[in-house]
């Protein structure tokens, strides 16, 4: 073991000496890229068979996540009063098929975005894409709440005075990494054994995957598997707690 850890911390003096970062910084994105693809592959092979799965889908249809949200709503009966989460509104279309879906008085829905576009590019997506120009979803109903701002700053003031007496359906389309660690970590002491978590880019390798495997790892996270569609862009948890 001595001899191991000896050229375990030679080869990183060396590394660190040589400055070889600048041969392999280049390809930087291509290797991150490539480990949390076969990180997920590996993920995904080990699921057990899931009640709702189109996997493999040879042509992703992205409004198929609603076959999801649906199977999940009637599965865990979720027109009971619930607390709807969404992080990554946009225009809505997601949370208006929720407060639509659920007509119990006692649900409250809660929507956070910035409403003026990503806070850094997504892959191709750049910065501006989604902006709406800071206008919030015209949602008549009165259960309906928007937080707008970085989960940053909106998440810890809404949480302070938070109260998690509700089942919880919590809609991760935050798509960034950074946003989806972010909100699993503050949202952990909130969560209930039965809550709902659905995520709406969980195939993207370096982003919702790799913000969901660590978090799992680092709270030794327990949850069922619920469903998938879209080859695993779109997956569905419950909380065992």
């Amino acid at each position: 073991m001595h001899t191991q850890l000896f050229f375990i911390r030679k080869i990183k003096a060396l590394f660190e000496r040589f400055r070889l970062h600048a041969v392999f910084s280049p390809f930087d994105g291509l290797l991150v890229n490539l480990l949390y693809l076969s990180r997920l592959s590996k993920y995904i092979s080990k699921l057990p068979k899931l009640e709702f799965n189109d996997f493999y889908n040879s042509h992703v249809v992205y409004e198929e996540r609603f076959r999801l949200h649906d199977f999940v709503f009637r599965k865990e009966n979720l027109d009971a009063p619930i607390d709807y989460l969404e992080f990554g509104v946009a225009e809505g279309t997601a949370f208006r098929h929720w407060v639509e879906m659920n007509k119990n008085t006692g649900s409250r829905f809660y929507g956070f975005d910035t409403f003026t576009g990503l806070p850094e590019e997504f892959g191709v997506m750049k910065k501006e894409h989604y902006d709406i120009k800071g206008i919030t979803p015209d949602i008549k109903d009165d259960r309906v709440t928007f937080i707008a701002g970085l989960f940053q700053d909106s998440l810890p003031g809404f949480l302070k005075d938070y109260k998690p007496e509700r089942r919880k359906v919590i809609h991760l389309d935050a798509d960034l990494y950074s946003a989806t660690l972010y909100v699993l970590t503050m949202l952990y002491p909130y969560l209930n054994n039965g809550d709902i978590i659905i995520f709406d880019e969980f195939g993207v390798p370096t982003h919702e995957f790799k913000a969901f495997s660590e978090f799992v790892h680092a709270y030794q996270f327990r949850y069922t598997p619920l469903g998938a569609v879209n080859n695993y862009l779109q997956f569905a948890i419950r909380v065992e707690k």
